[in-house]
This record gives C-alpha cells, structure tokens and sequence, in this order.
C-alpha cells in the first residue's frame, strides 16, 4: 500500500482539528435507504408502580425521567436502516479510516500511519458496532443482526478479530462465516447505520430465532434465571442465592453463563417463557431465544436503572418486566423475594 493510502489514519484524525467533519456520513461516496423508518405502538413494561420511586440513577449518559418514560406504552419511533458506502478505506488496528472518515470502533489506540503489508480487499460490508465490540450484550442484540444485513447486502467483515470463547461458540452453532480483520485496505466498504428497531430488524431478529431451532428441547424449559455474579460494577445481587430458589420453586432451571456453554444455553432458553436475571448483558443469552409470547424480567439495581433490553424485547415482540430492587452498598443491590413472587403470579397467572 502507497504512503498516501497509509497516512488515511493521520489525515482522518486531524480533521476535528482543523475545524472539519470526519464523520462517516459526511463522506460517503453515496447511500441508500435499506429499510424506512416507521411507528409502532409499544406496550408498557409490567412492573409496580412502588417499584418507580426506588429508583436512584442511571446510566451516565441518560436521564432518570427519560428511563421512567421508556416504561410506559407509546408510540415507538424508529429510524431507518441506511447503507452508507466508502472508497478507498485504511481499516488499521480496528478502526475505520479515509483520508476524511475516522469511525472508531474499539477501545484499541488509532494509528497515525496505516503498515504497508496490510491485505487489500476489493469490497466489504462493516459487521461490527462501537458498542457491539465493547459490550456483549450489544453484540448479542445489535451485531448479530447486523452480520445478517451485512451478509444480505456483500461480504461480512468484523474487526471483532479476537472473539471470546462464548461469542466463537456461538458463532459455530449459528453456522456465521465472518471474516475478521484488524488491518485491511478494502476499495469500497460499506458501513450501515441499523440503529433504528424497525421491520427490517425484526425481520433479522427473527432469522436469528429461527437459527436456534435445531437446538430447542422437545419440550422447552418453563424458564430460566441466568446468574450473574459479581461481575459488572453497582449490580452484584447481594440475596441471588435466594432469588434463584425463588426460581427454582417456580420451576425455572437456574444456570450460570460464565460456567455453561452457549449450545447449553440455547437448549435451555429456547422456547422459555420466562427468562430471568440481573439486568445486563447475560439476559442477552436468553432473549433472544425464548418465547415471544413470554416474558424477559430484569432485576434493576436502583442506582443503575436502564430499559435498554426493552427495546429488543419491543422488536420482538416479547413482554418486558422488572423489579427494583434495595441497594444495600455502593456495588450491592438485593432483591425483594415476595416482590419477585407477586411479579411472576402477574406473569404466570
């Protein structure tokens, strides 16, 4: 690769500084609309309303009113999937470069100066997000979907390049052929804005659901709780031991993702009417395999409450509920067991 394609990574980062946009978007040679944005009416989340005023914060990025909104129905609106395509592309340590485009994709430092023995690729699809590299239940929920249009619209590519042991299992049993790069030259690249929950992704959501069905039991599970441990700051369940025997009472299998394989997983949630567990990326394990009619309930520590996972179950039309629970210490939370009882007599009634 010539020294002018090699210097895309400084050039690319520089335009901020010169008081110029180096979005994307901005740049794209053109782009076209795969799915429109549309409405859709959405049911409220099933919770008591007690539950509300326990709440104490949220993400850093949100709003305690805005969190609150996002529980009640309304009309859903949502944006549509847009395929944005660039040429003459640097992809350099997992990030995406032009000589105006820099799209950061990781948390792994930006080059200023692309190497010269990096492969050259004729065309590509962009199959990874920001938060889909970082997040795992982001790459449940929003890459996974997205390998599914990439794979619709050319040639899948992630820069996903060191998957962990669970992503590449579940990968496998999917039968996802991507290919996974952290350094390419690639003529024409497409990156495609999927944001928006609308047809198109319900759709895929769908494809996704149908590609676990070799896996489901003969007779699917009633429920499953997926532990979480102490894993993830402010959201250590300090009573899980007894909210999972609270489960286990209501015949739900109790399984722990860190200790179980994901063709385990699939078995167990496919087809589950209730999935249950602290809110955060695990649940993601079992969302999106369950029933549509069930439900996807979430232990929601008071000083972290988030409705993200709403939105998925929203596209697919599955019910969502939560319980806040008590926060007991900075990184600890419990959870009401009689609360949790009454929730899933609502659920199971």
């Amino acid at each position: 690769m010539n020294l002018p394609k090699r210097l895309h990574p400084a050039l690319g980062r520089l335009r901020p500084y010169l008081r110029k946009t180096n979005g994307f978007k901005n740049w794209a040679s053109r782009s076209w609309t795969v799915s429109p944005a549309e409405q859709t009416e959405v049911a409220a989340a099933i919770f008591d309303p007690a539950d509300i005023e326990r709440i104490t914060g949220v993400t850093a990025d949100d709003t305690i009113t805005e969190q609150i909104r996002r529980t009640q129905a309304c009309t859903a609106h949502h944006s549509a999937t847009v395929a944005y395509e660039l040429r003459d592309v640097v992809i350099a340590n997992g990030h995406v470069f032009t000589h105006k485009v820099y799209y950061r994709l990781g948390d792994q430092p930006a080059p200023l100066i692309a190497r010269s023995d990096i492969p050259h690729l004729t065309d590509g699809v962009l199959a990874t997000t920001p938060y889909g590299i970082r997040y795992f239940g982001h790459w449940m929920g929003d890459d996974l979907p997205l390998h599914l249009a990439a794979r619709d619209l050319g040639r899948p590519l992630s820069v996903l390049s060191e998957p962990t042991a669970r992503q590449q299992e579940l990968l496998k049993l999917l039968g996802f052929g991507t290919d996974a790069i952290q350094d390419a030259y690639v003529d024409r690249l497409v990156i495609v804005d999927d944001s928006g929950q609308n047809s198109y992704k319900r759709e895929r959501l769908a494809r996704l659901r149908a590609l676990a069905t070799p896996y489901a039991r003969a007779k699917p599970a009633l429920g499953v709780m997926l532990l979480r441990g102490q894993a993830g700051a402010n959201r250590n369940l300090g009573n899980e031991t007894e909210i999972a025997d609270v489960a286990r009472d209501r015949g739900l299998i109790v399984l722990d993702p860190a200790r179980t394989g994901a063709e385990e997983i699939l078995r167990a949630c496919t087809g589950a009417r209730i999935v249950l567990g602290v809110e955060g990326s695990q649940l993601t394990n079992g969302m999106l395999w369950m029933d549509t009619k069930g439900a996807l309930v979430a232990l929601q520590p008071p000083e972290r409450f988030c409705m993200v996972l709403k939105d998925w179950c929203d596209a697919m039309g599955t019910r969502f509920a939560f319980v806040v629970g008590h926060q007991t210490s900075p990184r600890e939370f419990r959870i009401d067991p009689d609360a949790l009882r009454r929730l899933l007599d609502r659920l199971q009634g």
